[in-house]
């Protein structure tokens, strides 16, 4: 059984959630804006901004790669 898809597995999802935060911005760009573009699963967490800034993470190096060619 496949459930919703894991944003930190998923290039294209990474990307997804890279042009929201350029679009809103990191501050103003919740992890809800984030489950709905990306279909990925909004874990129930206490640190809710720690899942948010790891999503920002990978969305910024996937962007460097892309942009070194890497």
């Amino acid at each position: 059984m496949k459930g919703r898809p894991n944003i930190y597995q998923d290039e294209e999802l990474i990307l997804k959630a890279q042009e929201l935060f350029w679009k809103k911005g990191y501050n103003a760009t919740s992890l809800s804006d984030l489950s709905n573009v990306t279909g990925a699963v909004q874990e129930v967490s206490t640190m809710p901004s720690r899942e948010e800034k790891r999503t920002f993470r990978q969305s910024t190096a996937t962007e460097e790669r892309r942009v070194k060619g890497i």
